[in-house]
């Protein structure tokens, strides 16, 4: 049964734009770690459990991917501390908001407020990168929810 071919159908309204992939093909073309990877930019962009970043669509988040996949990997290990956690989601929030790694969360999020104000443009707050203190409360909650509470 391993050698069986497994396929993904898209299908649409428009019989025409139906879409087939070969998903053992699909694996083997994004290697391993784009494939791990991939539940938790799934889980990152929203899903039954988390609320989707503002202004980060699926398909930037799967751009981005591949420069994210240490960070990725953090969150599948079972022994790691709720800093070191709490810094790999900091580290994939500043990526994904086109941050440099040397800047954390909170002077992004600074960088990104001044320009704005410079360019005298609205600044809307749901487009600026997340809060610093958000993300710590909900790798807290999320620790808490999986852990059942052993956190």
């Amino acid at each position: 049964m391993a050698d069986s071919p497994l396929y993904f159908k898209r299908s649409s309204r428009n019989a025409k734009n139906c879409q087939i992939w070969d998903i053992s093909n699909l694996k083997e073309n994004l290697g391993d770690d784009m494939c791990k990877s991939l539940l938790f930019c799934y889980a990152l962009q929203g899903c039954d459990t988390t609320s989707h970043l503002a202004h980060i669509s699926r398909g930037v988040a799967l751009k981005k991917l591949p420069t994210f996949t240490k960070q990725a990997d953090v969150f599948s290990s079972q022994h790691l501390t709720k800093e070191e956690i709490i810094n790999a989601g900091e580290s994939v929030m500043v990526t994904l908001y086109n941050g440099s790694a040397v800047v954390g969360l909170h002077k992004l999020r600074y960088q990104r407020f001044s320009e704005k104000v410079h360019k005298s443009l609205p600044v809307e707050s749901q487009r600026l990168p997340p809060l610093q203190q958000l993300l710590h409360i909900t790798v807290s909650a999320s620790i808490a929810r999986f852990s059942n509470g052993k956190v």
